[in-house]
């Protein structure tokens, strides 16, 4: 094959882990005892859903007292109102004392302060009675029960009821080295790497049993900071999960696409020897000799079918793809590589040049 630069995709490969978007805990926030668990442990929940019931009894009590003292005090505010105005209807004539009218001014600040305070205490007292319905605080599936009824709960150490684990959207968590960071840095500013015509990054999820979860996520974290315990930088994706395929906890292969890098050689990976003195080529030279050549290789493409040539090679020279029989110094009649029939020799081309026909060997 004829080496030719072309653009070609970036995809960068990492191991992963997928974690609920969000896992809220459903807590008791009064003492009582559980009455009733109104779900069945992993159903989908909705918000606001009610999950336990806690016995209101004592809590219903609590507001028709907080109720019957906002009645009181509110006939005390009429009281004092009309007193004051009593008063001042008579204070010009003499028939009171302006301390009596001062008096009666502070009463009826202080039956309107005791009003307020009785207004606070049936608004706790109905809060408190709310309560008793402990609802789910998000959508989501929710986990196992840690109460069940008939237990004493309170807004403390025994106030833990379940959990709810928020999976659609879901988290895909993976971390990238420092060391390729910077590279990827420095590529893009240098242009040798180029973002995608959308402008986005997207990453695929590569799931146990080899198959491709059929949605791609988008990228929505870096985090500003290196892992001094592993040197690499945590990177999060989330992905539409409607479907619940994704499980959190689960570990995935994960692929980052959206990246292109121009000016690229490749050659098939079948072309290229490895030793322990590196990777190397034949390349076809004059008089149609071979000769070895040594190549650095990066990153391979088409599932590893094809090796990405960082140096070693440049436009025009001319590999040997098949024919490893041969060493080198030998000559060879060449025959270009159809591609386009799977990597086969172009044997028109060939018989057009007045050649034989080509073996693998050749």
């Amino acid at each position: 094959m004829v080496v030719e630069p072309r653009t070609v995709p970036v995809n960068s490969d990492f191991l992963g882990m997928l974690e609920a978007s969000r896992v809220s805990e459903v807590r008791a926030r009064i003492e009582g005892f559980i009455k009733e668990r109104t779900f069945k442990e992993g159903d989908v929940v909705k918000e606001g859903q009610v999950l336990y019931r806690i016995d209101p009894d004592s809590f219903e009590a609590d507001v028709e007292i907080a109720k019957a003292q906002v009645q009181e005090a509110e006939s005390q505010v009429r009281w004092a109102e009309s007193e004051v105005k009593r008063l001042d209807s008579v204070k010009d004539i003499g028939a009171v004392s302006q301390g009596d009218i001062d008096k009666a001014a502070a009463q009826l600040d202080q039956a309107r302060a005791n009003l307020r305070r009785t207004q606070a205490d049936l608004s706790k007292a109905e809060l408190e009675l709310s309560y008793t319905e402990v609802k789910s605080p998000s959508d989501g599936i929710v986990g196992t029960t840690v109460r069940d009824v008939g237990a004493l709960v309170d807004s403390g150490d025994k106030g833990l009821l379940t959990q709810v684990w928020r999976v659609d959207p879901i988290y895909l968590n993976f971390g990238v080295s420092s060391r390729q960071y910077l590279q990827w840095k420095k590529d893009v500013a240098a242009g040798a790497i180029i973002v995608e015509k959308d402008g986005a990054t997207s990453v695929e999820i590569i799931l146990q049993d080899g198959t491709t979860y059929p949605i791609r996520g988008k990228q929505n974290f870096e985090d500003p900071t290196i892992d001094p315990g592993t040197g690499s930088i945590k990177v999060r994706a989330e992905f539409p999960n409607a479907e619940r395929r994704l499980k959190p906890g689960e570990f995935v292969k994960v692929r980052v696409t959206g990246w292109q890098r121009p000016n690229t050689i490749t050659i098939p990976q079948r072309a290229v020897s490895q030793s322990p003195q590196g990777a190397s080529v034949m390349i076809i030279g004059e008089g149609n000799k071979l000769q070895p050549r040594p190549i650095t290789v990066g990153s391979t493409l088409g599932g590893g079918k094809e090796y990405v040539v960082t140096s070693g090679l440049e436009k025009g020279d001319k590999v040997m793809v098949d024919g490893f029989m041969r060493f080198p110094g030998t000559v060879v009649n060449p025959v270009l590589l159809d591609e386009t029939k799977g990597g086969t020799p172009d044997k028109s081309q060939q018989a057009s040049a007045g050649a034989p026909a080509a073996t693998k060997k050749d």
